[in-house]
Order: C-alpha cells, then sequence, then structure tokens
C-alpha cells in the first residue's frame, strides 16, 4: 500500500476520499479490442474520470466521489443508459479510501458480474453490496451443501406447502422480512390480516417455531437467501390457506 500511495503522489493523482471500481463488460461474450476502447473513450468521457483503463477484458473505472451520497441510483440510470446502448452491463464496488484496495474492489466487481449472471438478474448496474451474500453463499458451496442450511421448520413448511398445496414458506419469510409485523406483512402479500394471521398460527402449531428467538430468526433469514438463490421456483409452490 506505501508503495502504491508514492507512486500516486509521484505522478500527482488527486483523488477525492470515497472511491468506487465500476467493471463494465458486453453481455455478448466475444473480443473486440475497438469495441473495449471505443466504451473506454465513452465512459471516461460520460464519468468526466481520466482513471479508466481496459484489463482482462473489462473497462474498469476508478471513480471517486466526494461522499458515498453522490452515487446515488438516479447517477446510476444514466450509466445505464451509455451502458445498454453499447450492450453492456456493469458492477460497483463497496466504497474504499486507501488506493491500495483498488484490485481487492475490482474483484468485487467481477464477482457480482458473474452472481448476477448465475442468478439470471438482468440489471443494467449491479451493485457488489446487493449481491455479497449470495456471492458468499455460492463460494461457500464449492465444499459445503447449502441444502444443510436451511432450517428444519423451513424444510417441514416446504414440504406441507408441496403436498398440501399452502402457502407457508413464503407466509413465513415475509413475516421475518417484515420484523414479525403481521399489519406489514399482509400488506405485502395482499392478504387479510386475519389470513396472515391464520397462517402465522398454523406456522407455528407446525413447526414450534420460536420467533422471539434471536438465532432463529437469523437462521430463517438464511433460509430465504438460499431458497432465493438455489431453489428459486419453491416459494411459489403453494397458494392456498389450507
Amino acid at each position: 500500500p506505501a508503495v502504491i500511495q508514492n507512486r500516486a503522489e509521484r505522478i500527482k493523482l488527486e483523488l477525492y476520499d470515497t472511491k468506487y471500481v465500476i467493471t463494465a463488460e458486453f453481455i455478448e461474450k466475444y473480443k473486440n479490442t475497438d469495441r473495449l476502447y471505443l466504451l473506454k473513450k465513452q465512459l471516461k468521457n460520460h464519468l468526466n474520470r481520466s482513471t479508466v483503463v481496459v484489463y482482462e477484458d473489462h473497462v474498469v473505472v476508478l471513480y471517486d466521489v466526494k461522499s458515498a451520497e453522490m452515487l446515488s441510483s438516479g447517477y446510476l440510470n444514466t450509466l445505464a443508459a451509455l451502458l445498454e446502448s453499447n450492450g453492456c452491463r456493469a458492477a460497483v464496488s463497496m466504497p474504499f479510501q486507501r488506493l491500495g484496495d483498488f484490485y481487492k474492489c475490482y474483484v468485487q466487481t467481477t464477482s457480482c458480474l458473474l452472481t448476477a449472471q448465475k442468478l439470471g438478474r438482468t440489471e443494467t448496474v449491479a451493485r457488489y453490496e446487493n449481491y455479497m451474500i449470495e456471492h458468499m453463499f455460492l463460494h461457500f458451496s464449492d465444499v459445503f451443501d447449502l441444502n444443510d442450511l436451511i432450517h428444519p421448520s423451513v424444510k417441514l413448511l416446504l414440504k406441507h406447502d408441496k403436498e398440501k398445496n399452502t402457502d407457508f414458506t413464503e407466509t413465513l419469510f415475509c413475516y421475518v422480512r417484515h420484523k414479525n409485523d403481521i399489519t406489514a406483512a399482509a400488506k405485502a402479500m395482499n392478504v387479510h390480516y386475519n389470513t396472515l394471521k391464520y397462517r402465522i398460527n398454523r406456522i407455528v402449531e407446525l413447526t414450534g417455531i420460536d420467533f422471539d428467538d434471536e438465532m432463529t430468526a437469523f437462521r430463517l433469514i438464511i433460509s430465504d437467501k438460499i431458497i432465493d438463490l438455489i431453489h428459486p421456483d419453491l416459494e411459489d409452490s403453494g397458494s392456498a390457506d389450507t
């Protein structure tokens, strides 16, 4: 890090404290050097930054801002429009301060692009902060069966939903996502308050689950993420209120 910082000072590279890596790639996977360097030029002009390079068939931007808030969703939408016109997509790293963390954050963006692709996501600009949990699970799945991390109560409800055509698994996850607030969960699922309350009572009867236990809540959140990651079709398996 000290060598990198000294080199930046020698070439008088002045940057704001908050930095991001933005990595862009063409959606169609074929090498075309001319297109890469044309995209590089467009991004330099659009972002008003000279810190743009071509690396590993990507266009990589070291984007510095005065504050993290300056990289707003509105700003990213204008970037997305440019990328879409070129048949490209991009990923944005977590914010960082030390120039020595540049490569680490570049890896975040390439991992984000790969994770989004594996999940079938089609957003033009993806942020690593929205994919890091899925990235962690996918990496972990190389050495461990993710199904073993699913809470036993969730497995029981998945089986019940399949056999009885109920919707208890998604009800459980929605309830937990809304911090055990029946009113908020009922609104999100577009069902009556009493319907949601009945489902929660039935879930407790079937599983004996304790929603007030902190570790249980944490494992349910993990289970929700894993189900979405490896079994995205299961959450829609039921629809009735049996």
